[in-house]
């Protein structure tokens, strides 16, 4: 059974656990922001969410185990912006949270656009990407680095 938990809503473990992947150096390489997180800005960053409208984060567990997370940003009316990793020591987990992913997308969140932002040299995920029918639409540069931005459309 796989279950999605929304940050605001996650045990102190929990919330550590996300800290700990996020500032893990396989995590992080693949981030806008690749500053180590302190725990005192990781909490204040969940309980921002508490009273936000434009985006959310979910840590996903298979099976009560943690799998990853999934966030979406920038949310509109019609499309999000979404964002997925996997915890760094988990294998096979980039289906499960696209899966689920696109679903909350559609069905909850009932978005017609999802648009992705990925660094081009982080060519695995770009190919899961693809794999589930985003496709590039246009290319930016962040931290000296090229980003494809891409879009899936319901």
């Amino acid at each position: 059974m796989t279950e999605l938990i929304n940050f605001t809503e996650l045990t102190h473990a929990d919330k550590m656990t996300v800290l700990a992947w996020r500032n893990d150096d396989r995590i992080r390489f693949n981030m806008y922001s690749t500053d180590i997180i302190e725990e005192s800005s990781h909490l204040a960053f969940i309980e921002s969410l508490r009273n936000a409208t434009d985006r959310v984060y979910f840590l996903v567990r298979q099976d009560g185990e943690p799998l990853g997370c999934i966030y979406f940003t920038d949310i509109k009316e019609k499309n999000a912006v979404m964002g997925i990793y996997a915890a760094p020591d988990v294998k096979g987990a980039g289906k499960i949270l696209m899966d689920v992913l696109l679903l909350y997308a559609f069905d909850c969140l009932r978005v017609d656009t999802v648009t992705s932002e990925v660094f081009a040299d982080n060519e695995r995920a770009h190919k899961l990407y693809v794999k589930y029918g985003f496709a590039d639409i246009s290319e930016k540069t962040v931290n000296g680095r090229r980003v494809k931005i891409m879009e899936l459309k319901k």
